[in-house]
């Protein structure tokens, strides 16, 4: 990282910074075409989980290269100035790079549904139906490197 002293190193902090966010925005490339898509995600400590439909760009991609990139935004401010170029921004940012697999086993499907509710609430009761999970595409994103920044 260019700036080492806006760098987070604590893994602790990190993770918890991952679970304060909602947001992600998801970045996936194919045949040298990228694309960025916001979704909503669940972190349980280990990896991440997202939603999405059974079929359209997301998955399309994927099957060709399953390398991803997120980036995560939980906090942020505009810090005005007189000066237009003395402007700033306050922040907290996320970079995970990682390979996203498609979950297909009821049980990992429940799993990835429990972390992205857990990310939205406190609510841990989370039942689904065996036709939900059916109708349900979940991808793990297992990370091999995070990186944290904080301005």
């Amino acid at each position: 990282m260019r700036r080492g002293e806006k760098e987070i190193n604590d893994q602790r902090e990190i993770g918890a910074i991952l679970h304060r966010g909602r947001i992600a925005f998801l970045a996936l490339a194919d045949e040298g075409h990228p694309y960025v898509v916001p979704v909503c995600y669940g972190f349980d400590g280990t990896a991440l989980y997202v939603h999405t439909a059974q079929e359209g760009q997301k998955l399309d991609m994927l099957s060709n290269n399953a390398r991803v990139c997120l980036a995560i935004v939980p906090s942020w401010s505009i810090n005005p100035a007189d000066d237009a170029c003395d402007w700033g921004l306050s922040y907290e940012s996320i970079i995970v790079h990682g390979t996203a697999s498609i979950l297909t086993d009821p049980a990992g499907k429940c799993a990835g549904l429990d972390a992205i509710m857990q990310q939205f609430t406190s609510y841990k009761d989370h039942t689904y139906t065996t036709t939900a999970i059916a109708k349900t595409c979940i991808l793990k994103i297992e990370p091999d490197h995070i990186t944290g920044k904080r301005s």
